[in-house]
């Protein structure tokens, strides 16, 4: 059963680095595009579900969100599905209104109430990470033949191809995915058999594991370049200060009893799980070592040690506890969505 409900571990970190580093920091653009690239995979993949569950034939594992590198150039795939003869690689695209795709030019042109918007021809995208995961399944030995499909999962779509143009036979709605699943699968009948496909998947998912301990590194991020402070949860501006018992926003003014807990949240994304007293003080900004004691064993799963020595450590559900995030996600990048 393909999973839906799975929030990427990546995306939630990388969105919590882009609102605790500087608007001019370097690598911003990068992470704000990479935002924007992942959470339409997001939500494209929850729109594809439906479709990958109503496959009949169902002789294939489906992998999400799948992070990968080969010699240093990182590719990323939102559904692959793994057949013991074939892999299938699903570029979902969760566009509405009306979608012209020119493949001469290379171009998928949206045209909608905003205006016309232009992004690269999916079947352009799908070939490419086809070629890297190639790279990468041959780097690693395995020799499997790789299949495409774009998919169109929104039922406000209407796809078209420019005048006395072709669309490719590969870019379907998804609807039609469980027949084209069946056509590809057909041509593979009499293909030798991978020998063990979960010892694949295990290895993708290894990988995947890896790229995400990695994140920093990847965006060349160091732990100085992030701004501390407590967000306030009305106008998303860092630097809450404690008064009394609660948080008061020196923007807005608004008020929060639990302003902290967001604020430490997000630490556990960007750092990691365990933290000082020291180092909770630095990040929410506070003087007192007995009031960080204080909200950090209201929250802490665990703490390891005495004294000035204590460890607590944070344990926060990556797919219960940072729903706020994808809000935060959806207002700033509403217009990229095209949701």
């Amino acid at each position: 059963m393909f999973q839906t409900q799975k929030i990427p571990s990546t995306l939630l970190k990388i969105i919590a680095y882009q609102i605790h580093l500087p608007s001019n920091h370097k690598s911003i653009q990068k992470i704000e595009a990479d935002i924007a690239k992942s959470i339409s995979g997001y939500y494209g993949e929850k729109s594809i579900a439906y479709y990958i569950n109503s496959i009949v034939n169902k002789n294939f594992e489906p992998v999400q969100n799948i992070y990968l590198n080969i010699y240093g150039r990182f590719f990323e795939i939102d559904a692959l599905l793994v057949n013991d003869k074939f892999l299938l690689i699903t570029e979902v695209k969760n566009h509405r209104d009306v979608v012209t795709i020119d493949h001469e030019l290379g171009v998928m042109v949206q045209q909608g109430r905003r205006g016309e918007k232009t992004y690269q021809d999916p079947i352009l995208q799908a070939e490419k990470q086809a070629q890297l995961l190639d790279m990468w399944l041959k780097n690693n030995g395995y020799d499997i033949p790789i299949e495409i499909l774009a998919v169109f999962t929104n039922q406000n779509v209407v796809v078209k191809r420019p005048e006395n143009g072709k669309l490719d036979s590969r870019i379907i709605y998804g609807y039609k995915l469980n027949q084209k699943y069946e056509e590809i699968s057909k041509k593979y009948t009499n293909h030798p058999v991978l020998n063990d496909r979960y010892e694949l998947i295990n290895k993708i998912l290894d990988d995947t594991r890896l790229f995400n301990k990695s994140l920093l590194k990847n965006y060349n991020l160091k732990m100085n370049d992030f701004m501390p402070g407590v967000t306030c949860p009305n106008c998303d501006r860092i630097g809450m200060v404690r008064e009394k018992h609660k948080w008061r926003c020196l923007g807005c003014h608004h008020t929060d009893k639990y302003a902290h807990i967001r604020a430490l949240k997000e630490y556990f994304l960007i750092f990691g799980p365990e933290i000082t007293n020291k180092k909770a003080r630095e990040w929410l900004g506070i003087e007192s070592r007995y009031v960080a004691k204080y909200l950090l064993q209201q929250i802490a799963h665990k703490q390891v040690g005495k004294g000035r020595q204590t460890v607590y450590i944070l344990n926060f559900d990556l797919q219960k506890d940072f729903n706020y995030l994808l809000e935060y996600n959806k207002k700033q990048y509403i217009e990229k969505l095209a949701l």
